[in-house]
């Protein structure tokens, strides 16, 4: 098969299916965020989801379960006011079925409306680097990795960890998307140090390779450490673009 149809198919697979109908929230209530917020984040008991902390472009992306580089357009409010939200469903629903009554509740209370579109975007494509990779064969047996912050620093740790899933990892870690081209199959060990802030996009031809993981950046870390090269690319990605949004109705 021609590769660039090979790339083009794998970078569709980002798309996030067509919505289905889903049932909405019985009652809603939405306030500002007090300052200080008294906590951040999603928090479900049956029939009940409270959201705290929120903007209406984090809603959008967890919503629509797509990145943040797969959303176009809107006010800047979007991304700069947070917003309180307690949805209480009609039945003790769990949380993936509440998860998609918040498409209906964006579209109600915020007038959300949006389009589909594909776009030619920046890539990587997560490669072997000369020499082949670094890494050791897991042998843990849980599947598990993390990662670590600190200062200027970054670590991740991975105990048990595939290339498909660490090319995911990557993706939100560089705000692109990576796609797995290594061809390396079975799991591995490892621990990559970084320079937090020089996530920046390489370039063609790159080859900065300093042992010090205090001094490197990302991609320079991936081929000293890992044995691993990220090539920047392009290819069509699935993004939604916002056509209107306004500040949520009063309760």
């Amino acid at each position: 098969m021609n590769r660039l149809i090979v790339l083009a198919a794998a970078m569709m697979a980002w798309a996030a299916p067509q919505d289905a109908p889903a049932p909405a929230f019985e009652v809603v209530s939405i306030k500002p965020t007090p300052d200080p917020p008294i906590r951040t984040g999603m928090f479900p008991i049956p029939g009940t989801l409270t959201v705290g902390n929120y903007t209406l472009k984090r809603l959008i992306l967890d919503s629509y379960r797509i990145k943040s580089y797969q959303l176009y357009g809107g006010p800047p409010w979007i991304d700069s006011e947070h917003y309180d939200i307690v949805g209480k469903a009609a039945s003790k629903a769990n949380m993936s079925e509440m998860s998609k009554m918040l498409i209906p509740l964006l579209a109600d209370r915020f007038q959300l409306k949006i389009h589909r579109e594909t776009k030619e975007l920046p890539t990587y494509a997560l490669v072997l680097a000369k020499g082949g990779p670094k890494m050791k064969p897991a042998t843990e047996t849980d599947r598990s990795f993390g990662i670590f912050p600190s200062g200027p620093i970054t670590e991740i740790r991975a105990f048990r960890l595939g290339m498909q899933f660490f090319s995911n990892i990557l993706s939100g870690q560089l705000d692109r998307p990576v796609l797995n081209e290594t061809a390396l199959t079975g799991e591995f060990q490892f621990t990559l140090r970084y320079l937090t802030d020089d996530a920046r996009p390489s370039q063609p031809g790159e080859t900065e390779s300093p042992s010090d993981p205090n001094s490197a950046s990302i991609y320079a870390a991936m081929q000293e450490q890992l044995g691993l090269k990220l090539e920047p690319r392009k290819g069509p990605l699935y993004v939604i673009v916002v056509d209107h949004a306004e500040r949520p109705t009063a309760n």
